[in-house]
């Protein structure tokens, strides 16, 4: 596993703050050679994410409010085990989840000195997952879109 993270955070002006992160990362698993199957990424690594919030926290105020963003790039969510030691080579696909784009947005509102209530929105975008074959047919095995999750609590400090 080879990568690099870059994280940078400012603050704008009194109360506004700004962030981001990009890590790019390469990594790579040899299975042996009587198995037939090719070199390849780890499951569930991404070889690049970039992340990026906007929160605005007025001094002496009990409200906090921010906008998240998150990228991932394809990673693999399944190998494929299917050839045989010795056997003609052939497609062997592994089932890639596609990358994508999304934002969340979250509101605080501190009510008194124990307790807060929030309000969370995820998924803005409505980004669906995709998740295809990488080699022979690239096939999508499977789509779906989990849309917008909206969530609320309370919260009570001890």
């Amino acid at each position: 596993v080879q990568g690099a993270e870059l994280e940078v955070h400012k603050a704008l002006w009194t109360g506004l703050g700004l962030g981001v992160n990009l890590t790019a990362v390469t990594s790579s698993i040899q299975f042996p050679a009587n198995t037939g199957l090719l070199a390849r990424r780890f499951i569930g690594q991404s070889p690049f994410v970039a992340n990026g919030y906007l929160a605005y926290e007025p001094p002496g105020s009990p409200l906090q409010l921010s906008v998240l963003y998150n990228y991932f790039g394809d990673r693999i969510t399944k190998y494929s085990n299917n050839q045989t030691a010795n056997a003609p080579p052939y497609p062997n696909p592994n089932w890639v989840e596609r990358g994508r784009h999304t934002v969340d947005a979250k509101m605080q509102l501190r009510l008194g000195r124990w307790l807060k209530w929030a309000v969370a929105a995820k998924n803005l975008t409505r980004a669906p997952v995709v998740v295809s074959e990488d080699s022979g047919e690239l096939r999508t095995v499977e789509y779906y879109n989990p849309g917008i999750s909206i969530t609320t609590g309370f919260t009570r400090d001890f």
